[in-house]
This record gives structure tokens, C-alpha cells and sequence, in this order.
């Protein structure tokens, strides 16, 4: 894990678009915001991991699993941690 410990932290811009995640109180918030633009296209609040994956798991704003595993880490991270920070270690 440590010996690749520099991929979890590289930026890979999907073509459909990227995500800011925050909490808001006990919920977490998941902006979904356009490629080039980086416009607000879509904002969710989840409750829980279980409601957040059952809302994500068959959209259409992934291209590739690295960021569809990468957002669950996150989505993960912040739910787990009151003072979540996006990327923070």
C-alpha cells in the first residue's frame, strides 16, 4: 500500500466530469461538476454511505472505475471523520 501510496493522490480528470465532496452537519454533499467548465451540475446530499451508493452506483458520471473508486474512498472517508477534508490523508 505505502509503495503506491502517490496513485491514490494523482488528479485523473473523467470526461464526464469531476466531484467535490463536503459534509454539511451528519450529511455529506457530492457536487458533480462539468468537464472544462467546471459548472455545478448536480448537487446530492447523502445521509449515509448505503444511501449515497445506491444514488451513484448506476449513474452515468463515470468513465472509468478509477473514479468511480476513487469518490467511494472519499464518500467513505467522509462519513467516517467529522472534520473530513477532501484529499487530506
Amino acid at each position: 500500500m505505502k509503495r503506491n501510496a502517490g496513485v491514490f493522490r494523482e488528479f485523473v480528470e473523467d470526461p464526464r466530469g469531476n466531484f467535490l465532496v463536503m459534509r454539511e452537519g451528519d450529511s455529506v454533499i457530492v457536487e458533480h461538476r462539468l468537464p472544462v467548465t467546471n459548472l455545478l451540475h448536480r448537487r446530492f446530499s447523502f445521509n449515509s454511505l448505503e444511501e449515497a451508493y445506491n444514488a451513484l452506483k448506476n449513474s452515468n458520471y463515470f468513465t472509468n472505475y478509477s473514479h468511480a473508486m476513487y469518490l467511494g474512498k472519499e464518500l467513505a472517508r467522509a462519513f467516517l471523520l467529522r472534520d473530513y477534508e477532501q484529499d487530506r490523508l
